[in-house]
């Protein structure tokens, strides 16, 4: 264990173990402010961010969460000896070096030896080794690596009244090596209700004229203010130093052109254009007769509706000649030849509208059916119907129908 030694001046704090008038540790309260606690706070501050703990506002009892946690892992079972607490320490804290376990358990056994004193119950005792395990563990554990060194952690708590519990557990670590500085925001007074002879820890020599500590004052605040400014870069680029006078026309040389070679370009895939579609031409009617071969052999008969303008047209009946001698019927729009009109007998003017009935009864064949002529169009000659057969190899029926000059 190592032993509580005191300071002759701030600057004691901060030398190493092997500097010091005797090997030991720093354990140093202060209940009051001056201007040299101010200046040394700033300074331990610093040191106990990188190699130590930093305790504000107080040491908090530990929560359940944290309390099942060591329940779960360490038991109930409790003995108030070195032996037990060395080896709860290589279960619990496994990162704690061989020699610091060994001195946390003298410690630990030194503070259950003077609660024995005191008469203390076997409950309190647990108590105290069950939260000083807890806060071990939660607060203290970035501390384990740089005990037994030359340079020993910093400790810096400041607390508004520190319990009985939390001054044991400080008394502890300065018994395995930590520098601590207690800062008693209530004042000395109320620290010594705890510590009646003061032995725990040494008062701070104070020099000059003291305050109290106001409720402004924090860790934080003191730490925030004592920040130096950080300096703000100023990007400038910096500029060429301009020259002095005109500057000379310097004639430049036509730069060379270099041909940049020509890619061949591959033809590119004719894509067919679709043609739109062109809309049907209107078809004339013809106006044909075309007997088709049913069983019956009825001739079709087919009407042109064009209108006609002055000529009647000439109608033919030419049968083919067929097995069967199915007649055919041919409407030629040919205009005749307009003959000589000669005095003629008065005839009867035309009705308005005329209906002509043929019938053509064909040789060597009965029961043909009618024909039946009904123009469309009035026209304003009356026609005249002759039948001419002509001679041929076969006798052939042929109708021929003229215009013959009406009554103008």
């Amino acid at each position: 264990m190592f032993k509580r030694i005191d300071i002759r001046s701030a600057e004691d704090l901060f030398l190493p173990i092997s500097r010091r008038a005797e090997r030991g540790v720093y354990f140093v309260r202060a209940g009051a402010l001056d201007d040299n606690l101010l200046s040394t706070v700033v300074r331990y501050d610093q040191a106990a961010q990188q190699r130590g703990a930093i305790i504000e506002p107080r040491l908090s009892n530990p929560d359940e969460r944290q309390l099942s946690y060591f329940n779960e892992t360490m038991g109930e079972s409790f003995e108030p000896s070195e032996a037990f607490v060395r080896a709860a320490l290589d279960k619990w804290m496994p990162r704690m070096s061989a020699a610091s376990r060994d001195i946390f358990a003298q410690s630990v056994n030194a503070r259950f030896e003077a609660m024995k004193a005191q008469n203390k119950p076997l409950g309190v005792l647990k108590n105290v080794y069950v939260k000083m395990m807890c806060w071990l563990y939660y607060k203290f554990e970035r501390i384990m690596p740089f005990l037994g060194e030359d340079e020993p952690p910093k400790v810096l708590l400041f607390d508004e009244n520190p319990s009985a519990h939390e001054l044991t557990f400080l008394q502890v670590l300065s018994g395995i090596g930590a520098d601590i500085l207690l800062l008693v925001k209530s004042g000395d007074a109320a620290y010594l209700k705890l510590d009646p002879s003061g032995a725990a820890s040494q008062p701070w020599p104070a020099s000059g004229q003291t305050r109290p500590f106001d409720d402004s004052f924090s860790l934080k605040a003191l730490r925030k203010a004592n920040q130096p400014a950080r300096p703000v870069p100023q990007l400038t680029r910096p500029q060429p130093p301009r020259p002095v006078g005109p500057l000379p026309n310097r004639a430049q040389p036509p730069r060379p052109t270099v041909p940049q070679p020509t890619q061949a370009r591959p033809p590119r895939p004719s894509v067919p254009q679709p043609t739109p579609a062109q809309p049907p031409r209107p078809t004339v009617p013809q106006l044909t007769v075309d007997p088709s071969p049913i069983v019956r052999h009825t001739p079709q008969l087919t009407v042109d509706p064009s209108p006609i303008t002055r000529h009647t047209p000439q109608l033919t009946l030419d049968p083919s000649p067929k097995a069967q001698r199915t007649p055919q019927l041919t409407l030629d729009p040919t205009p005749a030849p307009t003959p000589t009109p000669a005095p003629a007998e008065p005839q009867a003017p035309e009705a308005a509208g005329m209906t002509m009935h043929v019938r053509v009864t064909p040789r060597g064949r009965a029961g043909a059916p009618d024909l039946t002529l009904d123009p469309a169009e009035r026209v304003s000659r009356a026609p005249q119907l002759t039948l001419d057969r002509q001679p041929a190899a076969r006798p052939t029926p042929h109708l021929t129908l003229e215009p013959t000059p009406g009554p103008r």
